[in-house]
């Protein structure tokens, strides 16, 4: 255990390694953030209190935010009586990205994935930092795979996700290291952090996208 009156302790946004993957990974350049990702994608929160964490990634790429509001049943554990899909933009035909800050048992995923399947996306993907997976995790998300309302799922190795890639269809491992090897040269050389938790802009890092140089 640390003691943060003894200790200093910084909050690291691992979000910022999946925000950049899909830079590398899916955008590339300008042209595509113009002309693909602000017309096409939204980023869509788990339920109301994830709302902050999808709404940096929208702010990142200056995609529309879509906001999912869970209606319980608090007589019965666990249970969603309904799920409110508030967007300011048409559902239909978008890249929607599930933004969460892990996936345990992926109840949560599983149901707000059927209910925007209704509305006719033109894909639903997840992004999360930490892959715990619990069990039925697994069973979940390559079912919504094969029954075609999932399409790829990315998170982190922050939590070992083991021989799981192999199993659910879809699911991309974003590597942490280099990201940790910057903290390390960073507190080593006592330089300053901020660089580090700044918050994330798709159009400087694609003009510059060298995870060393941000």
């Amino acid at each position: 255990m640390l003691d943060p009156t003894v200790c200093t302790i910084d909050d690291i946004p691992a979000l910022t390694l999946l925000e950049q993957y899909l830079c590398d990974a899916y955008i590339h350049n300008m042209e595509t953030l113009e002309r693909v990702v602000r017309p096409n994608w939204a980023f869509c929160s788990v339920d109301a209190g994830g709302e902050k964490l999808a709404r940096g990634f929208a702010n990142a790429f200056g995609a529309p935010l879509v906001v999912a509001h869970k209606q319980r049943d608090y007589s019965k554990s666990n249970t969603i009586e309904s799920i409110n899909v508030l967007s300011a933009e048409p559902v239909e035909g978008k890249v929607l990205w599930i933004v969460d800050d892990m996936v345990d048992t992926a109840g949560s995923v599983e149901s707000l994935i059927r209910a925007l399947g209704r509305l006719k996306p033109a894909e639903v993907n997840i992004i999360a930092v930490h892959a715990l997976f619990s069990p039925p995790a697994a069973k979940r998300l390559t079912a919504l795979s094969n029954e075609g309302l999932l399409n790829r799922i990315m998170v982190t190795d922050t939590v070992c996700p083991g021989t799981l890639p192999d199993k659910i269809p879809g699911l991309e491992v974003v590597p942490s290291a280099e990201l940790s090897a910057r903290i390390i040269r960073t507190i080593l050389t006592n330089s300053p952090m901020g660089k580090i938790l700044r918050t994330f802009d798709a159009e400087i890092y694609l003009k510059s996208p060298n995870l060393f140089n941000q």
